[in-house]
């Protein structure tokens, strides 16, 4: 039987195999007059995009990445349902979404 590991490696390998151009373009024209915001951002799409083929969820302690993805909200597309769990600001609220096995929240919704 697969482990959940192995499957999770798998679609992280192949996500990574395929950049999302029309992500990468939004960032370049959404933070385009901060070449260190989209420097920030572009380091960080890759979260986004294994996101969208796993289980539309992250967890970060990367407050300063949810930010500059917020920003970008009217044009992320099917970005916008990702469900991103800030560990800077509310370690305990999204410990607790853990225990309560990841569930779809609003509250949890990067748009």
């Amino acid at each position: 039987m697969e482990g959940f590991d192995d499957c999770h490696r798998r679609q992280w390998i192949s996500c990574r195999d395929e950049e999302d151009k029309r992500l990468r373009e939004c960032i370049r024209t959404g933070h385009g007059e901060s070449e260190s915001r989209v420097e920030a951002a572009l380091k960080d799409a890759h979260l986004l995009e294994v996101a969208i083929v796993c289980d539309k969820r992250i967890i970060s302690r990367d407050a300063r990445a949810l930010g500059l993805f917020r920003e970008l909200c009217p044009t992320l597309g099917k970005y916008r349902e990702v469900l991103w769990a800030d560990l800077t600001g509310k370690a305990d609220e999204t410990r607790e979404w853990i225990k309560c096995g990841l569930p779809e929240e609003a509250g949890m919704r990067l748009c």
